[in-house]
C-alpha cells in the first residue's frame, strides 16, 4: 500500500507539472502572438530600423538553401526591397504560432510567416506571389523584453506566383 501511495503521489506530481506547463506554454504563445503582431504593424510601415528592434545585435537567419545572413545583411536587403519598386502592394502579412518550446533561458517559436503581395517579377511585370514559409525563431528574454536570436528555414509551405505554383529559385 506505502508503494501505491507513492505512485500516486508521483503521478500527481507529473500531472501538475505537466498542466503548469501548459498554462505557462499558454501564456508564452499570447506573449509571442502580441510581440508578431507588432512586428507586422512595423513591416507595413516598411520600417526596416522597427523590424530589426525585435532582433538581438547578432540575430541571424538561415534560409533552407543553407545560407546564413547576418543582422545587417538581412536590414539592408530588406532596405532595397521595401526602397526598389520591387514590392508593389502588400496585400496580406501575418503569423501563425504554431509550437512553443522552453528551451532552458531560450524560448523557441515554430511560426509559419504567411505573406500575399503584388512584386515586380524578372519579366518587369507585377504578379501576385503567396509565399508561406514555416521557421524556428529562438528569443531570450533581456532587459527590454524577448529578442529574437535567430531565425531558421524549417520549410517552405506554399511558393505561388499569380496562383501557378512555381520554384521559389525562379
Amino acid at each position: 500500500m506505502k508503494r501505491f501511495g507513492c505512485s500516486i503521489l508521483m503521478v500527481l506530481v507529473i500531472v501538475s507539472i505537466t498542466l503548469a506547463s501548459g498554462l505557462d506554454n499558454k501564456h508564452l504563445k499570447k506573449e509571442f502572438k502580441a510581440i508578431y503582431d507588432k512586428q507586422v504593424e512595423a513591416g507595413k510601415t516598411r520600417d526596416v530600423g522597427a523590424i530589426m528592434e525585435f532582433n538581438t545585435p547578432d540575430y541571424s537567419v538561415r534560409l533552407l538553401n543553407g545560407k546564413t545572413l547576418s543582422r545587417k545583411q538581412l536590414a539592408q536587403g530588406m532596405s532595397r526591397y521595401f526602397t526598389s519598386g520591387q514590392l508593389v502592394r502588400q496585400i496580406s502579412f501575418s503569423y501563425k504560432i504554431l509550437e512553443t518550446t522552453v528551451n532552458g533561458n531560450d524560448v523557441n517559436v515554430l511560426v509559419e510567416q504567411r505573406d500575399k503581395r503584388m512584386q515586380m517579377r524578372r519579366d518587369g511585370k507585377p504578379h501576385k506571389v503567396e509565399a508561406n514559409v514555416i521557421h524556428r525563431d529562438t528569443w531570450i528574454k533581456t532587459a527590454e523584453g524577448w529578442k529574437r536570436r535567430l531565425t531558421e528555414d524549417v520549410r517552405q509551405t506554399k511558393f505561388t506566383v499569380d496562383g501557378r505554383p512555381v520554384d521559389p529559385g525562379n
